[in-house]
């Protein structure tokens, strides 16, 4: 009984130290994993193109990487002693004390334009990007940090829209409304002047053919014609629109032909030029009327010559006034 009883129990004791063994083996290949793992995000996290941190629920910076640290110009060690509110232009804190509050309960990253200080001073645009770090069912934590400098795209931003204005100004100054074909699906889109200048209530964009009822039957040929693929890149027509009210007005419709993806569009722009054709209408209208009156003066004048000669030609017969005048009308 001795026997056998020691037999099985070393023989639990063999199979006990292999499987301890094997889970120590996985045990240390899992760890390996982890660490490899670890190492390739401890990597992106030092070397990412973004700025990256770990900070506390109180904003207090723990951890940054390199980008970060040349964005704002701070050591590592520097950033650890400083807040992330501290980084904030003074006139933007409030926005990131609300977005750092806000984390608390937020279950989704948010993020804020703000302008971020460097170390000497100056401050550039940047968005920054604040993701929850605390494990589910745990009730205080830290927060993920990302800063991406923005301020060539602000600046790019801000040109765009100072341009955008620009056109605005110089499309209202010059009453010019500005007007889209697609080709592809035969739909027209417009801005308001656009539509006003037609006569039409605005709308986000109406098929080409609803167009017929008010351009003029004889010009509808050519606005039609806008549909199919040109020659040229540049299109310039004059349409007649008759309006609700029946003036007819002329309308020069200006642009060219541009592909957009799978689409071939025209754009262009707008003019009404009815007063300018009246204009010249009543400019033709003038210089007709004033040769007509050169040519009635020029002829009138030329009587005077003619009568001179006839009073010379007739002789005064013996002072004989009702003959003379008898001869005169001869």
């Amino acid at each position: 009984y001795l026997l056998v009883s020691g037999g099985v129990i070393a023989f639990v004791f063999h199979r006990l130290r292999q499987d301890l063994r094997k889970a120590v083996e996985v045990a240390e290949s899992r760890l390996a994993a982890v660490e490899a793992t670890e190492g390739r995000f401890r990597w992106a996290f030092e070397r990412a193109a973004m700025g990256f941190a770990n900070a506390n629920e109180n904003g207090e910076l723990l951890q940054s990487n390199r980008r970060l640290c040349e964005l704002t110009g701070y050591t590592e060690a520097e950033l650890a002693q400083l807040r992330l509110v501290s980084l904030v232009h003074p006139d933007d804190r409030d926005s990131m004390l609300i977005l750092i509050e806000g984390q608390g309960k937020a279950t989704t990253p948010s993020g804020v334009e703000v302008r971020l200080l460097r170390k000497d001073d100056t401050t550039f645009w940047a968005r920054v990007v604040l993701s929850s770090s605390r494990p589910d069912g745990v009730l205080s934590g830290g927060m993920f940090v990302v800063v991406d400098d923005i301020s060539e795209r602000r600046t790019a931003r801000e040109a765009i829209r100072a341009q955008k204005e620009r056109l605005s100004l110089a499309l209202s100054a010059g009453r010019l409304g500005t007007w889209q074909i697609d080709l592809t699906d035969g739909t027209v889109t417009g801005s308001d002047k656009f539509w006003d200048t037609l006569g039409l209530p605005p709308a986000p964009s109406r098929p080409l053919q609803d167009l017929a009822a008010v351009v003029h039957p004889a010009d509808w040929p050519k606005l039609a014609a806008t549909t199919e693929p040109a020659s040229t890149t540049n299109h310039d027509i004059e349409i007649r629109v008759r309006r609700a009210d029946g003036n007819i007005r002329w309308i020069a419709l200006r642009g060219r032909e541009e592909r957009h993806d799978d689409h071939l569009l025209r754009i262009g722009v707008a003019a009404d030029l009815t007063e300018r054709r009246q204009t010249t209408l009543l400019r033709a209208a003038v210089k007709k009327r004033e040769r007509v009156m050169l040519e009635q003066r020029h002829r009138f004048s030329n009587l005077f010559p003619v009568i001179t000669a006839l009073v010379k030609m007739v002789d005064f017969p013996e002072n004989n006034v009702a003959k003379y005048k008898e001869d005169l009308i001869d």
